[in-house]
């Protein structure tokens, strides 16, 4: 709804808009009090809990880093061309659920399970997951030359080593190094 507000506004009073979609945003001092998946996995792995999967984990994802999220808003605040416009932001580096609390449990170095949680339990019968959610960036990269530059697995070790630190604890074994 407020895609078509912001360009209604555009098409009738000139007012300068550019609708931006932000896909799965995730990073350092991101909080899981929302659901996010990303910081309640690592915070799950880092105290060896079970590391809940909704569903059956082949549903996939693509997380953005909030460092490129944000150096593309500003990339189209200073382009005229994005007047007007609606854009993807994000990566298209797609992973499975599972096979993100994989990746996740082994950053950590955890010996936490991989749950399975049925979907009606958290939600009710009533609902459906989207399968798969990649985003196109065809039109922000010819606009303004955007590309993600924060792969999957930087991503998460940032936001480990800042978990770490807000928990007090040493960073695990296999990313101390790096």
């Amino acid at each position: 709804m407020d895609e078509c507000l912001a360009q209604a506004y555009w098409q009738q009073k000139q007012v300068a808009v550019t609708v931006v979609r932000c896909f799965n945003t995730c990073g350092p001092r991101q909080s899981g009090a929302y659901g996010m998946v990303i910081p309640n996995m690592v915070m799950r792995a880092l105290r060896n809990e079970p590391i809940l999967v909704y569903g059956d984990g082949h549903q996939s994802r693509c997380f953005s880093a909030v460092h490129d999220v944000v150096r593309g808003v500003l990339m189209l605040a200073d382009s005229d061309a994005s007047i007007g416009e609606i854009f993807n932001i994000g990566t298209d580096e797609e992973i499975t659920i599972v096979g993100l609390a994989e990746r996740i449990r082994m950053l950590c170095d955890s010996s936490s399970p991989i749950e399975f949680v049925a979907y009606e339990q958290i939600y009710g019968r009533s609902f459906e997951d989207m399968r798969r959610r990649v985003p196109d960036l065809g039109k922000i990269r010819r606009a303004v030359g955007y590309r993600p530059q924060i792969k999957l697995d930087q991503l998460l070790e940032m936001t480990i080593r800042d978990m770490c630190e807000q928990m007090g604890r040493s960073v695990p074994a296999g990313l101390a190094a790096a």
